[in-house]
């Protein structure tokens, strides 16, 4: 059980940097987008 938690935990911690990542990206390419516009 505590190995499952600890995993499961990981995988959010993972999901959550890669959404925090995907954010920055999208913010990036939209301003990108504005300039050459």
């Amino acid at each position: 059980m505590i190995f499952r938690l600890e995993r499961s935990l990981q995988l959010e911690e993972l999901y959550e940097s890669q959404r925090r990542l995907n954010a920055i990206l999208l913010q990036r390419i939209e301003e990108l987008e504005a300039r050459t516009c």
